[in-house]
């Protein structure tokens, strides 16, 4: 009994993790993140922001996953984020209309000299 209760505690402070960063954190540590493991994804939209979130993680390079996260997890947090980003609809309609999406591609030509 203690086990599966403890398994469900588990799921859901888990569940949505992805949604949660994405509105808690700004957008250049969001972008900066994924940048780093070097995500193919252009911009991450503000409407089910973690269900892209997880997505544009698990649509990096190979070798900046697998060290990160199991993948298992970031399938089951795009689940919870889902349902968590679904309820948060009436806010992310507004703050994609207002906003955008956040651009996740550094731009290219740009050199730093010393």
């Amino acid at each position: 009994m203690m086990y599966k209760l403890f398994s469900v505690v588990l799921i859901f402070t888990c569940a949505g993790c992805a949604s949660i960063a994405t509105w808690h954190y700004s957008d250049a540590t969001l972008a900066s993140f994924l940048q780093n493991r070097r995500t193919h994804c252009e911009s991450l939209p503000r409407i089910y922001s973690g269900v892209y979130f997880d997505y544009c993680w698990l649509d990096s390079d190979p070798q900046r996953i697998y060290g990160s996260a199991p993948i298992a997890l970031l399938l089951v947090d795009g689940l919870f984020s889902g349902i968590a980003d679904t309820f948060a609809l009436p806010f992310t309609v507004v703050q994609q209309q207002e906003r955008g999406g956040i651009p996740l591609k550094r731009p290219t030509g740009i050199s730093v000299s010393k």
